[in-house]
């Protein structure tokens, strides 16, 4: 075959591929229009497979497409699309395909891919039509984001007409949850920057019902980790407080909305929701936040503002010293060291104390409010050891604490004899002595329950007479279990459990598993009677006022909550001070105080 007939063959197939594939396109344009997808598909895939690089696949694709839309296969739909975009990147048929992806990821509920894939199609160029049914599919997209989804999006790169559909669906959405006061600032802003928009009036009519909203409700600002390591302690703090708002509202005149934002465990965004919450927000009350280091934070911030903060479950002692609007509702670790020396000094009469305690912050700080509460009374602690945490050798901590009672014995024995006493022991002397009991008044041991095990047994195999003393972590099946005769007797102080057998405690679960679907605990409770203390304080108030709210508070007096009995008053900065003193006996802790 010469060359011209070469340069004809493949004229005549390039003829014939082309007619090809526009006969294709008809006879499948013809199977769409008769709502005959699977033909409309299978032809045209026929053709591609034989056929896949002739550039009229361009004008396939699309059609292709669309059936695919009609018959709900959307991952076809985005296959395709990603396909096409490689391929043709500049073609007059973008535009359109976007508008297909933005319908396939908003019935797979995709839905912020959605509202690109529509501006994108805007930004391409799509007919009037289309354009209209992408802005009102954009609508009913945004009435499923939240309001922190809609912000995400308007500041990303989004065409006009979609921005100004999400602005004002923001305003909606803050409107919805209670946030007036961040809705009228974004409604002013939308209102300068689109001052011809088509939801001019909704936006005013919207504002206009907020404001008779507001006079008749109160806001109160919610701070916790619903993300990160303490997502699980955050979600139960709200969820008991979410409980506490729906049953009291429609109670009296004003209903209590809250603002609720997640802390996500960092300290920064911590800072970041309560300044918004101080000065976008206005809001009287903060309850919380969860995590001590999170509420030092917003204590900080919240000194001298008009608002209060009631943190239901922070124990880092003097949180609540920062200022007279800060509320520790949780009793804090200084309380219950500085609780359980009184009662040893008190009630015990006892004047010598000895501390061994683990060398954690729990240890190091009840040990120190421990030794605060003595030196009120001009008494101090003879001797003080600290240990690992988790170890099962404590040897030499027994041994610096029989030697130091063993100083500490022959000090008194000259003393009543008139005589000056050995300053160093001497290693024959705690030979000597090895077999004799020492005695101490009080040992305190504010340490877990799995070294509490360990170490009870071991004060009396080194023979020390004393009164064990102890605290928090204390309260636990493990110690009354695997602690044996060891740890009976032992007096402890800590806060009050909840009677899981009272009618309050077992309606407050019922309530909260019908609500939320799971178990309620006392993390949950603390929520509770957090949120029911901030209604209290409305209702007695009647103000929104945080001055008047928080004198309402330093009132609350003997509180019967279902986490405990909760008092605040001046003379400790809104502390709650109500620890009880508890026996540990052979049956469990009974409460002697």
């Amino acid at each position: 075959m010469n060359l011209f007939m070469v340069r004809l063959f493949c004229i005549l197939i390039s003829c014939v591929s082309f007619v090809s594939a526009s006969a294709v396109y008809d006879k499948a344009a013809a199977f769409y229009k008769a709502g005959q997808y699977d033909s409309t598909i299978s032809v045209i895939k026929d053709f591609l497979k034989v056929n896949g690089k002739d550039p009229e696949t361009e004008n396939l694709v699309p059609l292709i497409n669309e059936a695919y839309i009609r018959k709900g296969d959307y991952l076809s739909v985005q296959k395709l699309f990603s396909m096409f975009n490689q391929k043709f990147p500049s073609s007059k048929y973008m535009p359109r395909m976007w508008y297909l992806k933005g319908i396939a990821d908003a019935k797979q509920k995709k839905y912020s891919d959605a509202v690109i894939s529509f501006s994108s199609a805007l930004d391409g160029g799509i007919n009037e039509t289309l354009e209209s049914q992408a802005v009102a599919s954009v609508e009913m997209i945004c009435n499923n984001l939240s309001s922190d989804e809609l912000e995400i999006l308007s500041t990303g790169k989004v065409n006009p007409k979609i921005l100004e559909t999400i602005r004002y669906y923001k305003i909606v959405k803050l409107i919805g949850v209670g946030l007036f006061s961040r809705a009228q600032v974004q409604a002013d802003s939308f209102m300068i920057r689109y001052s011809r928009s088509k939801y001019e009036y909704a936006i005013k009519d919207l504002i206009n019902k907020a404001k008779e909203q507001e006079k008749s409700s109160i806001q109160v600002g919610l701070l916790a980790p619903l993300s990160g390591d303490a997502a699980e302690v955050g979600k139960r703090v709200v969820h008991g407080a979410q409980l506490a708002f729906e049953l009291n509202n429609g109670q009296f005149g004003r209903l209590i909305k809250p603002v609720i934002y997640d802390t996500k465990g960092s300290m920064m965004e911590n800072a970041r929701r309560t300044k918004e919450l101080i000065n976008v927000d206005k809001v009287p009350m903060i309850l919380g936040p969860v995590l001590s280091q999170d509420a030092i934070v917003s204590a900080s911030m919240i000194m001298g503002k008009n608002a209060l903060m009631l943190s239901p479950t922070a124990t880092e002692d003097g949180i609540a010293d920062l200022g007279d609007n800060i509320f520790q509702m949780n009793v804090s670790i200084g309380t219950l060291g500085r609780k359980i020396a009184a009662y040893a000094m008190d009630n015990l009469n006892m004047k010598e104390f000895a501390i061994l305690a683990p060398q954690t912050e729990y240890g190091i700080a009840l040990a120190k409010s421990f030794k605060d509460e003595l030196k009120k009374r001009n008494i101090d602690v003879i001797a003080e050891e600290y240990f690992e945490e988790g170890g099962n050798d404590f040897s030499a901590q027994f041994s610096q604490l029989r030697q130091t009672l063993l100083q500490r014995y022959f000090e008194k024995t000259a003393a009543e004899k008139g005589l000056t006493a050995k300053k160093k022991i001497t290693r024959a002397d705690s030979i000597k002595y090895a077999d004799s009991t020492l005695t101490v008044g009080g040992l305190f041991i504010p340490a877990e329950a799995e070294d509490i095990v360990m170490l009870a047994p071991q004060v009396a195999f080194n023979r020390i007479r004393t009164q064990i003393l102890g605290s928090s972590g204390w309260q636990s099946k493990k110690v009354i279990q695997d602690g044996s005769t060891y740890v009976q007797g032992a007096m402890i102080s800590a806060m009050v459990e909840p009677d899981q057998n009272s009618k309050q405690w077992i309606d407050f679960k019922k309530a909260f598993k019908t609500r939320f679907g799971y178990e309620a605990d006392r993390i949950a409770a603390l929520g509770y009677d957090a949120a029911n203390l901030i209604v209290k304080a409305v209702k007695e108030s009647g103000s929104d006022n945080s001055e008047k709210l928080a004198d309402a508070l330093y009132k609350v007096n003997g509180y019967q909550g279902l986490s405990g009995i909760i008092s605040f008053d001046r003379s400790n900065s809104g502390s709650n001070t109500e620890s009880a003193i508890m026996k540990v006996t052979a049956n469990g802790f009974v409460r002697v105080q």
